[in-house]
């Protein structure tokens, strides 16, 4: 019988392994779908799985005494979720959810901090991951701090884009004012103008990029930053 090609991971990090790192640690990877809502993490909780995103979007988020959230970060099919296990640390200080459907490859924690701990190109590839994630931690402050509404939302939008690859996104407005930190009717005036520009069209849970370049223009800095830094 022929044999079946081996398969051809959409995560950047299990994609750049060299076979056989990959070969060890394919046993250990199981494939599962994500939700739109569905929780990876939940703070304060031990850590039982991390999840190499294969398609869709989570998004990572502070969560305040009064409920109030505010996104921190955001894992594509570029990274991981559950880099706290690997650091030593078995709970998470973050909310880890889904922000656009998408699916993975989940790993037990344990497995993965004990191949992480092996000298190889996997602990390199996550140490350099882990590093992105702490300079863009630290912009997204800067950005929520200095930058206005649409600034913010311009730059989010692009990041999604990237992240999934459609500019065809499917978005809850609630999710968009909690990820930004800003209310309902902020988002839906701040949305409403990006409309008007002819960059966006917004319609309920559906949000279409019509014109990049001109989102471009209208983001903070902060989009070409962090982009700039994930490439170097």
């Amino acid at each position: 019988m022929p044999r079946t090609p081996p398969y051809a991971y959409k995560n950047s990090i299990l994609a750049a392994l060299p076979p056989g790192e990959l070969a060890a640690l394919r046993p250990a990877l199981s494939p599962i779908d994500l939700p739109v809502d569905m929780s990876l993490q939940v703070a304060k909780r031990q850590e039982r799985y991390a999840y190499f995103l294969e398609a869709g979007m989570a998004s990572i988020v502070s969560t305040m005494d009064d409920g109030s959230n505010v996104e921190v970060g955001t894992v594509g099919r570029d990274g991981l979720v559950g880099v706290s296990g690997l650091l030593g640390v078995g709970k998470s200080h973050f909310n880890t959810f889904m922000q656009i459907a998408g699916s993975a490859f989940r790993i037990d924690s344990a497995r993965l901090k004990r191949a992480f701990e092996q000298p190889g190109k996997l602990r390199s590839l996550l140490q350099r991951y882990i590093h992105l994630q702490l300079l863009s931690a630290r912009q997204y402050t800067a950005c929520n701090r200095l930058h206005s509404a649409e600034q913010r939302l311009a730059r989010w939008l692009l990041i999604c884009q990237d992240i999934v690859r459609s500019d065809d996104l499917s978005l809850k407005q609630e999710f968009l004012g909690q990820m930004l930190g800003i209310r309902r009717i902020t988002v839906t005036v701040t949305a409403s103008a990006l409309q008007k520009k002819g960059l966006i069209r917004y319609t309920r849970g559906r949000l279409l990029i019509k014109d990049r370049a001109g989102l471009e223009k209208v983001a903070c800095e902060c989009y070409q930053v962090t982009k700039t830094k994930a490439l170097a």
